[in-house]
């Protein structure tokens, strides 16, 4: 990019300044349909930006040529992403009825790329990048995004057993999902899915209990049905 290769910095970082400083810029998106604020993630410095931020690391994906897409089930945290970055582009859904919310915009791309992303995350994620940019009291934020986008808790009801079931996990690559298991305490063992993928686990009530305190403290940001599973465990 040319500001890279003049100023030596990101352009998100120059538009940034230039905002500060109340520089008249031309217009960002002078050719686009639908609204966003376009400098959303230039600073992660809030709950929303910090769980977006994992949420998108775990089930988003931001493509060269300015797409930032989100495709989920659970079309409430969906509406949540379009409603914090000042969107009104269409929800849709695909054909298995998942909700995908898909917007161009090439600031908002570069600055995601600024703060750790790639086009091949499913494959690499420098993780340590990523946190570097989000503050410490915001990181439950930000596993729980990684959490509502990769992980599971669930309960299980047998009539051979007297008590319910129950079920934490967590997929994703082996440093990511070794983070995770640090973050939460898990002491189970990371089990291997496939070349690229690693799952840890938790049966235990208590420990459960524990994840919950340590993700949803003065949490408003959530997938409704994964709080609320965590509800009726506790």
């Amino acid at each position: 990019m040319q500001s890279q290769k003049i100023y030596n910095c990101d352009p998100s970082t120059i538009l940034r300044y230039l905002h500060e400083w109340e520089i008249p810029i031309r217009k960002e998106r002078y050719n686009s349909k639908y609204n966003i604020n376009a400098h959303y993630f230039d600073t992660i410095d809030t709950e929303s930006k910090a769980y977006f931020v994992g949420l998108l690391l775990a089930d988003g994906h931001v493509s060269k040529d300015g797409l930032i897409m989100l495709t989920m089930k659970d079309l409430d945290i969906v509406e949540k992403f379009r409603y914090v970055i000042g969107s009104n582009a269409p929800i849709k859904t695909d054909r298995y009825r998942n909700y995908a919310f898909n917007i161009r915009c090439k600031i908002m791309y570069e600055a995601l790329i600024s703060l750790g992303f790639t086009n091949r995350k499913s494959y690499q994620i420098d993780l340590e990048r990523i946190l570097s940019h989000i503050p410490k009291t915001l990181e439950h934020h930000f596993v729980r995004g990684l959490f509502d986008g990769d992980g599971s808790i669930r309960i299980y009801h047998y009539d051979y057993l007297k008590n319910p079931q129950y079920h934490f996990g967590f997929t994703g690559l082996q440093n990511v999902v070794d983070y995770v298991k640090r973050y939460c305490g898990l002491h189970t063992k990371t089990v291997k899915e496939s070349d690229i993928t690693y799952t840890c686990v938790s049966s235990c009530k208590e420990t459960i209990n524990d994840i919950y305190s340590k993700l949803y403290t003065n949490a408003t940001i959530y997938i409704d049905r994964k709080y609320q599973t965590f509800q009726e465990i506790i």
